[in-house]
């Protein structure tokens, strides 16, 4: 057994007995959290249409097919906690989307495990009504040797965020074990599996999931430097120095980097309005400015980075 896959074990072992004990905790919990009312115009528009694409199970599509797809279920999710809005309001029919996650939990895959964890952790949610089996499966695909859960480093900042998010920061950095310090590229960034080149979305979530864990400082600046040296002239961001132009996906995820690390309001505000450039009038996000039409995945991400929020979503 290696080093990584006796911690694993020992770490998956304190995790879930904590969750157990905080998923009763949860609900009453205090926490600061926006309100629907609270929530800017635009985010508000984007939620309207969001709620036109519900399928009638209470779900979300996704790149899977059109069937809902519980990732993207969860990122829905994440719009709407963002915006104040409860989940067992977005219905479709008899089905709401609080009623699609509970009936989707049990068979998630780690990533979306670490995404439901996440909505348990938000104000307003019966964390109870999921189990306490989410830490589990969570923690259940550890590699051996490079200690990354779920296979790649974009799953495992979630991991670490939602460790942070149910339990404390204190135990997320005992789930990260100085894992996401030492991946960090010399560029400062990070890339989905530690291979490629590193990415403004891995980076963006690995920054929330360093500054949730007591892990910020030095590794957090070298990062925010990345993503700021990846800026195109429209003050878009795209997915790495190879794209050619900014995206509304990657642009979200760096404006919540920027919220977490408590970037200058300047910087924040800048790429917020280049993010509501995407925007059409019916509310919902193009990916890419010469890329028209309607896209859900842009929508979905866009929400919270609109209403100012950053993971985890339990704090403003």
């Amino acid at each position: 057994m290696g080093m990584y896959t006796r911690r694993a074990a020992m770490a998956q072992g304190m995790w879930s007995a904590l969750i157990a004990l905080t998923l009763v905790l949860l609900p009453g919990m205090a926490a600061t959290t926006a309100t629907a009312a609270d929530a800017p115009p635009e985010a508000t528009a984007a939620l309207q249409w969001l709620r036109t694409q519900q399928h009638a199970d209470g779900g979300f599509p996704g790149f899977s097919g059109p069937d809902s797809d519980p990732g993207d279920s969860a990122d829905a999710a994440f719009a709407f906690l963002a915006a104040g809005v409860s989940l067992d309001r977005v219905k479709n029919g008899d089905a709401s989307l609080l009623d699609y996650l509970r009936a989707t939990a049990d068979s998630a895959k780690p990533g979306v495990a670490a995404k439901y964890l996440l909505i348990v952790a938000s104000p307003g949610v019966p964390a109870a009504s999921f189990g306490a089996g989410l830490a589990a499966r969570a923690l259940s695909e550890q590699d051996g040797t490079t200690g990354v859960y779920g296979g790649s480093y974009f799953i495992h900042a979630l991991v670490v965020l939602a460790a942070a998010a149910t339990v404390s920061p204190d135990t997320a950095q005992k789930i990260d074990n100085g894992v996401l310090l030492k991946a960090q590229h010399p560029d400062g960034g990070w890339s989905f599996d530690g291979k490629m080149t590193s990415d403004t979305n891995t980076t963006a979530l690995a920054v929330q999931a360093l500054v949730a864990s007591g892990q910020g400082g030095d590794a957090t600046t070298r990062a925010l430097a990345y993503l700021e040296g990846t800026r195109m002239p429209d003050d878009l961001y795209p997915y790495d120095t190879n794209a050619d132009a900014g995206d509304a996906d990657s642009t979200a995820y760096v404006i919540q980097a920027k919220i977490a690390a408590q970037s200058a309001p300047a910087e924040i505000a800048r790429a917020t309005a280049a993010l509501r450039m995407l925007q059409g009038p019916n509310g919902a996000l193009q990916f890419q400015p010469t890329v028209p039409g309607d896209n859900f995945l842009a929508t979905v991400q866009a929400v919270p980075a609109l209403a100012g929020r950053a993971f985890p979503l339990i704090g403003a």
